[in-house]
């Protein structure tokens, strides 16, 4: 879905999707996923997916681990998947054929289904990103009391 389990995301942040991959057909892009400069309580929290991306924007791997690992400082920012997908109707119907993927399988991330098949996937940073991510039971709580400060539930 394309708030994947947050409940903050706004049309602010998730822009127009669809002229986002229109005219990138001829690169086999399979969908535009947001990204985020890591939270620094997400980076080792399984539950929050990494990404690594090209220079070109292009992700690399996707993880539930801390990527990069950082072995040492280099200044790279780690980037976390913020769950936005913009998916062209012709590669969705090729998708869901796929078989499973040993990556996906591992890390429970369909996104790597299209990598390990040699499909691209742009990403687009997405900067003053927070969230208040809904991945686990316990974050239920933690979101409702955030709704009760801001006044918005009822």
């Amino acid at each position: 879905g394309d708030r994947d389990g947050d409940p903050g995301e706004t049309a602010r942040h998730a822009g127009p999707r669809a002229g986002d991959i229109r005219g990138e057909h001829h690169l086999a892009v399979t969908r535009r996923e947001r990204v985020h400069r890591a939270e620094r309580d997400a980076f080792g929290d399984p539950n929050r997916v990494k990404v690594v991306v090209d220079a070109a924007g292009f992700a690399l791997y996707f993880s539930r681990a801390p990527i990069p690992y950082p072995r040492k400082d280099t200044g790279i920012a780690p980037l976390q998947h913020v769950g936005l997908y913009g998916y062209r109707r012709d590669f969705l119907l090729e998708l869901v054929k796929l078989p499973r993927s040993p990556a996906e399988q591992a890390e429970e991330l369909e996104q790597l289904r299209a990598l390990e098949n040699g499909h691209r996937i742009r990403t687009a940073l997405i900067e003053g990103w927070t969230s208040t991510p809904v991945d686990v039971p316990a974050d239920v709580a933690i979101v409702e009391a955030a709704l009760a400060r801001a006044g918005t539930t009822g």
